[in-house]
């Protein structure tokens, strides 16, 4: 029998993972921010509430796509990431001179 290649691999989630600070959107087209998720269960935000609100994470995964995710850290510069690159070489020179 012959394999068929179809180029899909099986790597990784194919949802997106959810983290708080994210944004997801529902069917309506009102957008909701991810407080936490604690087991199965997912606390979001609705724009112009004041409370929070808890619903299981297959559901969620269903009702709600992906619009931004939240930042993770700050990216850094060329020049930041050069000057942190000048400074890691003078440190290991000046540790090579010294045998």
């Amino acid at each position: 029998m012959k394999n068929k290649i179809s180029g899909f691999t099986a790597s990784g989630p194919a949802r997106p993972e959810i983290r708080p600070g994210d944004i997801f959107r529902d069917k309506y087209g009102s957008t909701v921010m991810i407080k936490g998720v604690g087991g199965r269960c997912v606390i979001y935000r609705r724009d112009g509430y004041d409370y929070d609100c808890v619903m299981p994470v297959y559901q969620f995964r269903r009702d709600f796509s992906l619009v931004q995710n939240a930042t993770r850290g700050k990216p850094t510069s060329r020049e930041k990431a050069r000057e942190n690159i000048k400074k890691i070489k003078s440190m290991l020179s000046a540790s090579r001179g010294k045998k």
